[in-house]
């Protein structure tokens, strides 16, 4: 799971930007009421007719400059779960699903992020591409504020960890999340870019390339996302924390 960070002043220009992109690339299928949105895996793959009107080249060209459009404007948080190793874990937390233990990873490196800003900076609206039932057990372990999170973003103090007060867990988060079709918001179609490389980019350790060269290529785009991407660092010792770090993809690191 990506999700991209956007200041809000930052925000009405930069999706200017994205959609001009975005309806760049859709505008080589006129014609085609089907094609609404980019779906990254079958446009890279040459699915959907893509592959008669864009040659491969430059179809990884055009991800690779939105990957950069992306990497100017937006702080990137990120997973890469290992959906064995999740299935193995699960039971022992209350996490159900692999994305809802990504989605609340997300939101407690967002809490760790955001709470080290003041005078109310920091607060954060969560934007998911539509997936009703998900986004509803996520906001059900936001407004609950679950302490069996408080490992992966505990503050410390003259290397001492602080218990969080109540009031402290999560609240840099707006509890209720918003989805929106992935149709109507170029930065959710940017966002599913970024993942999809980060995903390609783990199966190549384990899958041969499709054509010569393809691992390289997502090296270079993961180099440029990682400059960009937030890590979890130093955190308190838990069972949670513990969890993601049994359960992450071997090459990833938190």
């Amino acid at each position: 799971m990506a999700g991209l960070l956007i200041d809000a002043y930052k925000l009405n220009k930069s999706t200017k930007d994205i959609r001009s992109k975005l309806e760049f690339i859709l505008s080589k299928r006129l014609g085609s009421d089907s094609i609404k949105e980019l779906k990254t895996k079958r446009f890279i793959d040459g699915a959907d007719g893509w592959s008669r009107v864009i040659p491969g080249p430059e179809r990884m060209q055009l991800i690779q400059e939105i990957c950069e459009q992306v990497t100017e404007i937006a702080s990137i948080y990120a997973i890469g779960v290992s959906f064995g190793e999740f299935e193995k874990q699960k039971n022992k937390t209350p996490l159900n699903t692999y994305w809802l233990a990504s989605g609340m990873y997300i939101c407690s490196l967002l809490q760790k992020k955001m709470q080290r800003l003041g005078n109310n900076k920091g607060l954060t609206v969560l934007i998911f591409d539509q997936n009703e039932r998900e986004e509803e057990n996520l906001s059900r372990h936001l407004h609950k504020k679950d302490q069996w999170f408080d490992g992966l973003y505990q503050k410390n103090k003259k290397s001492k960890w602080l218990n969080l007060k109540e009031e402290e867990r999560f609240h840099c988060i707006i509890d209720t999340s918003f989805s929106v079709k992935s149709e109507h918001s170029p930065w959710i179609q940017a966002a599913d870019i970024v993942c999809y490389v980060y995903r390609r980019w783990l199966e190549l350790f384990t899958q041969e390339g499709k054509y010569e060269g393809e691992k390289e290529i997502y090296d270079a785009l993961v180099t440029r996302l990682d400059t960009r991407r937030q890590s979890l660092g130093r955190c308190h010792g838990s069972e949670c924390v513990n969890f993601y770090q049994q359960t992450k993809h071997p090459k990833w690191e938190l």
